[in-house]
């Protein structure tokens, strides 16, 4: 009976050297793979060229709008709050209503690469004034004019540009894999991790 007692224990042993060594294995592939997929600036580029062509493309399907509900569920799981996007007819300019803690800001989407002029900027920061508006923002795949950014000092309009754009994108889909990777070595599986999808 002891024999039996003692081959088990070496057993158990030799399964937990086993486990031990996998789970380090494991550790240095994860960590190869966010090194080898860390978004560098190359790769930062390449998406957002993607996804100005799509949302090209689409546009001249008739559904412009597509790029404002990307920018809506970007924005929404990137900053808090809900977002909602608004007709395409008579919007007067505003494409987003974006509700925040501190209130309702208001935002224009341009999907072009060409730098974005002030004008934008004067239309979201007018219909934020009107409608008492906490806050106003104007979001492009291209960049803005050194007029442009002037401006939105100024006005306190928020300006995203393709490469902050894409970098709330990035943050957006690294805490939904944070969230999957809690959710798995969770013990109580199915527990809610507090992360929204977009």
């Amino acid at each position: 009976m002891e024999w039996f007692a003692g081959g088990s224990v070496f057993v158990l042993l030799v399964a937990l050297v086993h486990l031990l060594r996998k789970n380090r294995e494991l550790a240095n592939m994860r960590s190869l793979c966010v090194d080898y997929f860390s978004p560098s600036d190359e790769v930062k580029k390449t998406l957002l060229k993607g996804l100005t062509e799509r949302f090209r493309r689409e546009r001249a399907k008739d559904s412009k709008y597509d790029f404002a509900h990307f920018v809506a569920r970007v924005l929404a799981a990137g900053l808090g709050g809900s977002t909602s996007v608004t007709k395409q007819t008579g919007d007067l300019g505003v494409n987003i209503e974006h509700q925040r803690a501190d209130g309702l800001h208001l935002i224009q989407v341009k999907c072009v690469n060409e730098p974005i002029d002030f004008e934008p900027i004067a239309i979201i920061h007018s219909r934020m004034v009107k409608t008492k508006a906490a806050g106003g923002c104007v979001v492009t795949c291209g960049t803005f004019t050194p007029a442009a950014r002037s401006y939105a000092d100024e006005t306190g309009i928020q300006l995203i540009d393709g490469h902050r754009l894409v970098d709330l994108w990035l943050q957006n889909v690294t805490l939904k894999t944070e969230a999957w990777d809690a959710h798995v070595k969770s013990p109580a599986k199915g527990h809610r991790t507090g992360v929204q999808e977009a």
